[in-house]
């Protein structure tokens, strides 16, 4: 993208972060969270690996550690206390 704007991904880095108060990548995965939250309420009952791939993570491991530390609770966890 910074070569698309004829940027640097530093200077890029920087605008993005005066707008939005936060880097691009901690964007992307508030995203990708919030995006996880939805399909774990969605009622369809994804299992937890088809909702890793579906937000971009490369493993379901690497997935449930990363919903654990950003929302104090694994996925399964936040489905039995938010789901219907």
């Amino acid at each position: 993208m910074a070569n698309t704007l004829r940027v640097s991904p530093q200077y890029l880095n920087l605008l993005f972060r005066k707008s939005w108060g936060i880097s691009p990548y901690q964007y992307l995965l508030q995203f990708r969270i919030q995006k996880s939250k939805d399909m774990l309420l969605s009622g369809r009952c994804p299992t937890v690996k088809e909702i890793a791939v579906s937000v971009g993570f490369q493993s379901d491991s690497h997935f449930v550690h990363t919903f654990r530390r950003v929302t104090g609770m694994t996925p399964l966890q936040f489905r039995a206390q938010y789901g219907e």
